[in-house]
């Protein structure tokens, strides 16, 4: 808690706030919420943003991310993302947000369309970092559709080393962390914790970074070590639906059923619409011998995500007798 100052002080950090909060806009408010991860407020107010001002390149490109996190809607969100990088084609970030949702759009498409759509998205990635070399957002995107693309489509583990070393040179913790992935591609184990802890070092109180390393820890089944990483990740993000669901999948692998699903329910609460959790819920529901709550979870899991994902599983099990 702040000591007090004197009444001046109090009173003129009061004008400052009232004049902020009267100056906030509509479009603040929605970017707001959506930091928030509170998706479908952000996209319902961004709607009308857009209505009202159709050439506001952030108002589309915060409308498009909304509506990929809130509804799943990545045609739209396409549509909006190259409306603002249209009005604002010297914007880096708008890329990087557009070449992302060409790629989510791509796991969902038969092949000849999802061929075109990873085209486009490296093609923004590598635009990205043309209109700014000094950023590590661009270089990490490109960095990582190299890892994972394949070679016909333009994946190379030597650009993406390329990638990861410019990286190291804009800042240290990032390098750090593309050096890991570039280790996790390659199945190398030991060196991605260890690039991973050596990022802690240099920013400790990094929940996302704790995340990947727990993730590493479960793929050699050091299950209470991975533990130990997505609870620190749960401190440092208790409002992050993420962070209790990468618990709840930890739990689960260590046999820990009862509490995983405590960890997913917890993920729900926090946000109603984050699929990978309703799909972790259900299925602790259904290994609990719990078949109708599970049967509920699943078919919430469809309306949310009704193509891809979990999507083909979950009628899998709704269709058992």
């Amino acid at each position: 808690m702040r000591t007090p100052r004197t009444s001046f002080l109090a009173a003129a950090a009061l004008s400052l706030v009232t004049a902020a909060a009267s100056a906030e806009t509509p479009l603040d408010r929605a970017v707001a919420l959506f930091e928030q991860r509170q998706y479908a407020r952000s996209a319902a107010l961004l709607a009308g943003v857009v209505a009202a001002e159709p050439g506001n390149a952030r108002a589309h490109a915060y409308y498009g991310l909304a509506l990929t996190n809130s509804k799943r809607d990545l045609d739209g969100a396409i549509t909006h993302l190259e409306k603002a990088s249209s009005l604002d084609p010297g914007s880096s970030r708008y890329q990087v947000w557009l070449g992302s949702v060409y790629l989510a759009k791509a796991g969902q498409s038969g092949l000849l369309k999802a061929a075109s759509l990873a085209g486009k998205g490296k093609a923004a990635f590598e635009k990205a970092v043309a209109l700014d070399p000094s950023s590590v957002e661009a270089r990490q995107a490109l960095l990582q559709y190299y890892l994972l693309a394949p070679g016909v489509a333009g994946g190379s583990v030597g650009k993406a080393r390329e990638q990861a070393s410019s990286i190291a040179a804009l800042d240290a913790h990032h390098g750090r962390l593309a050096a890991a992935r570039i280790a996790e591609y390659e199945e190398e184990w030991q060196a991605a914790e260890a690039a991973y802890r050596e990022a802690l070092k240099l920013q400790p109180d990094r929940g996302a970074t704790f995340n990947s390393l727990g993730y590493v820890l479960l793929r050699v089944k050091r299950f209470d070590d991975a533990l130990v990483a997505f609870r620190r990740f749960v401190a440092l993000s208790p409002g992050d639906p993420n962070a209790h669901d990468s618990l709840g999948e930890g739990l689960l692998a260590a046999g820990k059923v009862a509490e995983a699903e405590a960890s997913y329910r917890r993920a729900v609460e926090l946000d109603p619409s984050f699929a990978p959790s309703v799909w972790g819920l259900a299925d602790c529901l259904d290994r609990l011998g719990r078949s109708d709550e599970a049967r509920a979870q699943y078919r919430r899991y469809l309306e949310l995500v009704p193509k891809g994902g979990n999507s083909d599983a979950a009628r899998k099990r709704l269709a058992r007798p």
